[in-house]
């Protein structure tokens, strides 16, 4: 049914649906508005129950007794790109001065703490995988110093630590995590670029 109204020189449309039984469309707007409500509380409900069961998992390190800090080799004496030996010298006196203060028990130094951000991608090829053209393998390249592994507690399955031997002139030596050396198994890894 079709209504006309006449107001002064002003004219206005209403539809009216002939069957005064069927939904409305500010009911089916209700509706919808309390499903979308209802959906996100769930999804809400849901996201915070994963975050707090994600609370509950071992990270593989030490959380408790942990203080961080981020220090960096500034000015021109570090600047140089042929002599690392200035940046290593400053980060060991730093380790030093760390190791020494009262109520320290361990101290370690890496390029970027774990479950953070910050990555630096280096590429790494596999024996007897060739990657498809254009494709390169890459991984997180994380600088950590001797007793980093120590400090934070995080247990060597396979190998050894890095040690004070390890250095620029001796051949370079990594740790891979345990979960990445599992997925190629029997592989050697040969590594670029570090």
């Amino acid at each position: 049914m079709i209504r006309w109204r006449l107001c002064g020189t002003s004219k206005t449309w209403s539809f009216v649906p002939q069957d005064e039984n069927a939904p409305r469309p500010r009911t089916l707007l209700v509706v919808s508005e309390l499903t979308l409500s209802l959906m996100l509380l769930i999804g809400a409900g849901l996201l915070i129950r994963s975050f707090v069961r994600l609370q509950s998992v071992p990270p593989g390190f030490t959380t408790d007794h942990v203080l961080t800090m981020e220090v960096a080799a500034a000015g021109r004496k570090y600047q140089n790109d042929k002599n690392d030996k200035p940046i290593i010298n400053f980060y060991r006196e730093i380790e030093s001065r760390v190791a020494h203060l009262p109520g320290v028990v361990a101290e370690g130094v890496v390029s970027a703490l774990p479950l953070t951000g910050e990555v630096g991608w280096g590429g790494i090829s596999v024996e007897g995988y060739t990657p498809p053209p254009g494709q390169e393998l890459q991984v997180d390249i994380r600088v950590a110093g001797t007793d980093y592994f120590r400090t934070m507690e995080i247990p060597l399955r396979k190998g050894r630590f890095f040690t004070e031997d390890d250095n620029a002139d001796k051949p370079q030596v990594v740790i891979i995590p345990q979960n990445s050396g599992s997925t190629l198994p029997g592989t050697r890894w040969m590594f670029s670029n570090l």
